[in-house]
């Protein structure tokens, strides 16, 4: 797995960190507090951190062995408990898209949920997660995006989709 060099500053660091806790390796963080000796006030430095955040290559997503049907259960599971979507409805979704194969594509679209890029990262970008849209094609990550986008905006982004859903209903 590569890895991707950013440097944030504290500003920036605190946008991506507060809407999500997320493992992040911090390679490096310095604060340096000293006594200014003529006015004794309180200095505070600090350098920018550098964050090395793990980066899935397209290739490495797509030659990750299929989800078992357990796996898949567990992620639509925890999901839907997650974002307060029913699971029926992810499940259903990723059926009718893809018959839950998380390396389908149609044109532009593609995974399980068959999100097209710009929707995909405006969507991850919303989340505070890595916008990245090889990541489409990660099982575990389709879902997690799709069940956020349901919770916010609903079934129509799937018109389809969730039209025969309505008629199952």
């Amino acid at each position: 797995m590569g890895k991707r060099r950013k440097s944030f500053s504290m500003g920036k660091l605190l946008m991506y960190v507060a809407p999500v806790v997320v493992a992040i390796g911090i390679q490096f963080l310095f604060v340096y507090l000293s006594w200014m000796p003529r006015s004794e006030e309180v200095a505070l430095f600090y350098v920018d951190l550098e964050l090395v955040v793990p980066v899935k290559t397209r290739e490495e997503i797509l030659i990750q062995p299929a989800p078992s049907p357990n796996e898949l259960a567990k992620w639509f599971e925890e999901n839907a408990e997650c974002y307060g979507v029913p699971r029926r409805t992810l499940e259903y979704i990723a059926y009718c898209e893809s018959r839950y194969n998380p390396t389908a594509t149609n044109g532009k679209h593609a995974g399980m949920y068959q999100f097209n890029p710009t929707t995909w990262m405006a969507t991850r970008g919303r989340m505070g997660m890595d916008p990245n849209p090889d990541l489409r094609f990660d099982a575990e990550e389709a879902i997690r995006t799709a069940a956020f986008k349901i919770s916010n905006g609903g079934i129509g982004a799937w018109a389809y989709c969730s039209s025969r859903l309505a008629m199952k209903s």
